[in-house]
């Protein structure tokens, strides 16, 4: 809780600074298996946006790694919160049709990340123009050469987002983490992702995401969903 602000007059959501976490390293082995980290699975990938209902807190978990990676997955993060309660037809739908997991699980993402891209643009639509302008740098300087703009990095990251999503389908509800992890190495493999964590790899630029910066948007954008 933020001693700051008086509790009666705190929104019905709210960001606590201590719920800000950038990550510097991936979380293995606790989340990611070894396996998976050893493939290359990248840490501009990690984060996770949280809504505590009974509290009201908002929180987030974002990447302190390559700067538009960083970004794209915070924003992708941004479009979790409130999540359950917005999209309540995907829980409604999963006790309806609890076989429908491939289906529930690429809808709850798509809809993260066009949710987090519509926040940002309403609530701070200056961090997309500094990412763009900052972009062209890049690309001055011969880096990002297959892409146009940071929207169109963005639209990469999404689906790359999304493949690798894909490899939790069908994993076993198993107490064998062993079964679980192997699982999910080899659909990694099946759909390529060894070669595609490479070539990730290869689009970083070499400048790390300013948390600092980070922090003043997020804050803004927790004030913008605290009354949507």
């Amino acid at each position: 809780m933020n001693p700051e602000i008086p509790e009666t007059a705190r929104p019905k959501y709210f960001l606590p600074k201590e719920n800000i976490l950038p990550q510097d390293r991936l979380p293995v082995p606790q989340l990611i298996s070894k396996k998976w980290a050893d493939l290359g699975w990248p840490l501009e990938l990690q984060g996770t946006g949280k809504t505590d209902r009974k509290t009201g807190e908002l929180k987030i978990w974002y990447p302190k790694g390559d700067v538009f990676f960083s970004f794209a997955t915070l924003i992708h993060e941004l479009g979790h919160w409130r999540q359950e309660e917005i999209d309540d037809d995907l829980n409604k739908r999963k006790e309806i049709f609890p076989d429908s997991e491939a289906t529930d699980l690429n809808a709850n993402e798509q809809r993260a990340y066009k949710r987090g891209l519509l926040r940002v643009k309403k609530y701070i639509p200056e961090l997309l123009q500094e990412l763009e302008a900052k972009f062209q740098q890049h690309k001055g300087t011969g880096k990002l050469k297959n892409f146009n703009n940071f929207e169109q990095l963005l639209q990469w990251h999404k689906n790359f987002g999304l493949t690798v999503a894909d490899s939790f389908v069908g994993a076993p509800d198993t107490e064998d983490k062993e079964e679980y992890e192997n699982y999910v190495l080899e659909k990694l493999k099946t759909l390529g992702m060894e070669e595609k964590f490479k070539e990730f790899a290869s689009l970083r630029v070499g400048e790390t995401i300013d948390i600092e910066y980070a922090e003043k948007m997020l804050m803004k954008v927790a004030n913008g969903t605290a009354n949507e």
